[in-house]
């Protein structure tokens, strides 16, 4: 994230100095503190646990952080909605990413960074990592099921992962195009009530430790059905 985003503000034509761990460990090494000596805004794109140590470096300065749970007095929250790969992206595209901001932060965002057109949006501070969790199954757990689809299309049928990417790509336009009613697209013999062939994957699944995955999967989505159609 810390790449993209000295990407993308340098991509703005902004002033951006950086300092990482790594760099530090380089010949003649500044320190965090006066390698970012000139600036007036630090953003702290680290792991968690790093986040308040490097932002108590700085009580004078405007702090932000875009761990998507975190809370600290420290510094902001302002949480990229986006993933993050190895390749960098074109302008137009860092220039859609939603901030996920705290309450107290969005005033002090836009004054901090008035070229950016990202959208922004707002969450309580005691919502953050439920967010973030939800997050993380869309995103990071999905992936792992995409993963598992590629990797095994070609290793158990000899069947190229690159076949599979059309379904991925038409899966993704269908979510992004009705967000607001995505169960219209939703295939598959769980939603069906297809008890038989569910019963009939599980067992194509058995030795398989995604077999825990596909019946959590079931156990959820029946247990919601019973929530939504309660009186």
């Amino acid at each position: 994230m810390a790449r993209h985003f000295l990407f993308y503000l340098k991509s703005l034509g902004l002033t951006v100095h950086s300092w990482s761990r790594r760099s530090a460990t380089a010949p003649l090494p500044l320190p965090l503190k006066e390698a970012l000596r000139d600036c007036s805004v630090i953003l702290i794109l680290v792991s968690d646990p790093a986040i308040e140590e490097i932002a108590q470096e700085f009580p004078d300065r405007l702090c932000f952080h875009f761990s998507g749970s975190l809370v600290t007095p420290f510094a902001h929250g302002a949480h990229p909605l986006m993933s993050f790969g190895p390749e960098l992206y074109p302008l137009a595209e860092y220039e859609k990413i939603p901030f996920i901001l705290e309450m107290d932060a969005e005033r002090v965002f836009k004054q901090a960074f008035p070229a950016l057109k990202n959208p922004t949006h707002l969450i309580r501070k005691e919502d953050k990592t439920r967010y973030h969790a939800l997050c993380a199954m869309a995103g990071g757990l999905s992936s792992l099921l995409w993963a598992k689809l590629f990797s095994e299309l070609e290793s158990s049928f000899g069947i190229p992962p690159e076949a599979a990417v059309p379904f991925l790509e038409r899966v993704s336009r269908n979510l992004a195009t009705h967000p607001q009613t995505p169960e219209r697209f939703f295939t598959g013999p769980i939603i069906r009530g297809d008890h038989a062939a569910v019963a009939r994957h599980l067992e194509a699944l058995s030795n398989d430790p995604y077999r825990a995955v596909y019946q959590s999967f079931e156990s959820a989505y029946l247990a919601n059905e019973r929530e939504v159609q309660s009186p």
